[in-house]
């Protein structure tokens, strides 16, 4: 948040009414984080202090500029996260909340992890792929397409078929829980699609951006 700010300044996120949906405080930086937002077309956000001299930038969780959130007359900031040019698709997650997404917008499955030269799905795996069961149960006019992505580490001829035989691997599980086949399909990107670098600047190994690289995802395809 450039302008003049004071660290630990709280933000909230509001409805329409005004009501508080999520809260946090941001850092002597002016940087804030909510993880556990519902996917909607946009957000409110109200801070404790109301200066006009404060911006709001909006980035993902790799530090990337979305947009700057617009200043309303009231003091709110408003980030449409939807707009009028992409296909919104509305469902029902895995807890009955009512969410809107972009049609093929990427979704990280933070806890499908692997064991070095593993398609093994464990236990935390399992669980986050359970929620992704129900939301295809809920949801029967919608298709996900599952990915899986590796680091940079090995030929990219041995990450790219890592990444197949583990969305191959992931969507098998699904199909095991009564998910029909036609609805779910795997795709392995291998090194191919990074989110952070694999080395820093002086060329040196990056682990903390390989481990975001290794990473499963699934977007929403509106079946016809």
């Amino acid at each position: 948040m450039p302008g003049d700010y004071s660290g630990g300044m709280e933000v909230l996120v509001v409805d329409e009414e005004g009501n508080i949906i999520g809260k946090t405080v941001a850092d002597k930086d002016g940087k804030f984080t909510f993880n556990k937002l519902s996917p909607d077309e946009q957000y409110l956000f109200k801070l404790a202090e109301d200066d006009d001299l404060l911006n709001m930038i909006i980035v993902d969780e790799n530090g990337n500029v979305l947009e700057a959130a617009k200043r309303l007359i009231d003091g709110k900031y408003r980030y449409i996260r939807l707009n009028s040019e992409k296909n919104v698709i509305t469902l029902i997650n895995e807890v009955d909340e009512v969410i809107k997404i972009a049609e093929n917008e990427n979704f990280v499955i933070s806890k499908i992890l692997y064991d070095y030269d593993s398609d093994a799905i464990n236990e935390a795996a399992a669980k986050e792929l359970d929620k992704l069961v129900l939301i295809l149960k809920k949801n029967k006019d919608i298709g996900v397409e599952l990915s899986s992505h590796t680091d940079a580490i090995g030929s990219d001829k041995f990450n790219m078929e890592l990444s197949q035989k583990r969305a191959d691997k992931a969507v098998e599980y699904v199909v095991t829980k009564g998910i029909d086949k036609t609805k779910i399909f795997a795709k392995g990107y291998g090194e191919t699609n990074p989110v952070a670098p694999n080395e820093l600047s002086d060329g040196k190994d990056n682990p903390i951006g390989r481990a975001k690289n290794r990473r499963t995802e699934f977007k929403v395809i509106k079946l016809k």
